[in-house]
């Protein structure tokens, strides 16, 4: 027997579900919902796990159905031709919610609940570059396997995140809340700008592309305006100001490059990044061509055609590799 109306299962309910705190109903509609698939009981337990992950030593309380149930009987209309089931763009959705860290359902249910740690992850990129708004209507885009935690106290004001890997933040200014970022023990401070950071091996870099940003390491802390780059030596501790900036580095997330009398060898890096292509001259001398142009978030087709028309080569584009073929520009 199933419940009407339909209850829509979702990370939100999912979330309110893993705390004990779902209605009678909605337990009951998760638990109808998690027999009707395989899918659907793998996407609930990847759920459990992040939240177990979330809230160590807090593992979730499932509801107790009979009792549940009990306490429907009173006036409960029940129906054998409606089901309790998400559409498939419901269950893509979920998917979704699990790629992206649980979405913003159940993260914003782990992060305003009673008793929460003081950060959460909210957003894993994975394979895929992943943009997205945070409640301060700040934007960041995640590069490539990279991870971003926030403070749980973020909406009322503590605007704090932590950055592993690699992002380009615009952030919406608030007077008297600074946005700060923290990767090692490297602090990155913000009142309203837009600007990129890179985590490697070596080093943190911060590319300022509009406004201001301070960088703090112990008592040592430096200024960075547009067009500037700091770098903070992860070992050593050390910070450095840099009056250079690669506009290119953070196109994955603008969209804007730039290509000054720029060789098809460092071309080749940015459109790699970019796009998330591959790109292969077919003739070793093309790496050494040099391009003059510029391009505002154009799609892939039209830069591949501008460029390969401006040196005057040929191109193919096979299993999201770029093949560039021609004769040593002159």
């Amino acid at each position: 027997m199933d419940l009407k109306p339909d209850i829509h299962v979702d990370p939100s309910l999912i979330g309110r579900y893993l705390a004990g705190e779902a209605l009678p109903e909605e337990a009951i509609a998760i638990d109808e919902w998690r027999a009707q698939h395989p899918a659907n009981q793998a996407m609930f337990a990847e759920l459990a796990l992040l939240w177990q992950q979330a809230s160590p030593g807090t593992p979730y309380r499932a509801q107790d159905l009979a009792q549940a149930w009990e306490q429907l009987k009173p006036g409960l209309e029940i129906t054998t031709s409606r089901r309790v089931a998400p559409t498939l763009a419901s269950r893509l959705k979920i998917a979704a919610s699990i790629v992206m860290l649980l979405g913003v359902g159940l993260t914003a249910y782990l992060l305003l609940r009673p008793g929460a740690k003081e950060r959460y992850t909210v957003l894993r990129s994975g394979e895929n570059v992943i943009k997205d708004t945070l409640q301060d209507q700040s934007v960041v885009t995640l590069w490539h396997n990279s991870r971003l935690s926030v403070n749980r106290r973020f909406a009322q004001g503590k605007r704090e995140v932590t950055l592993d890997g690699e992002a380009y933040f615009s952030v919406a200014p608030l007077a008297g809340q600074p946005f700060t970022i923290r990767m090692d023990n490297l602090e990155i401070t913000v009142l309203g700008t837009a600007f990129n950071v890179r985590k490697d091996s070596n080093t943190i870099t911060v590319s300022v592309n509009e406004g201001m940003v301070r960088m703090r390491a112990g008592s040592a802390q430096i200024q960075v305006s547009a067009g500037a780059t700091g770098v903070y030596e992860r070992v050593s501790g050390r910070l450095q100001l840099q009056a250079v900036i690669d506009r290119n580095s953070y196109a994955y997330a603008t969209r804007t490059l730039y290509f000054y009398n720029m060789p098809m060898e460092e071309v080749k890096v940015a459109l790699e990044k970019s796009y998330g292509i591959s790109v292969v001259f077919e003739n070793e001398k093309l790496a050494r061509c040099r391009l003059n142009t510029q391009f505002d978030r154009q799609p892939l087709q039209q830069v591949l055609h501008v460029i390969a028309a401006s040196l005057g080569l040929q191109y193919r584009f096979e299993n999201n590799i770029v093949y560039f073929s021609g004769n040593e520009c002159s």
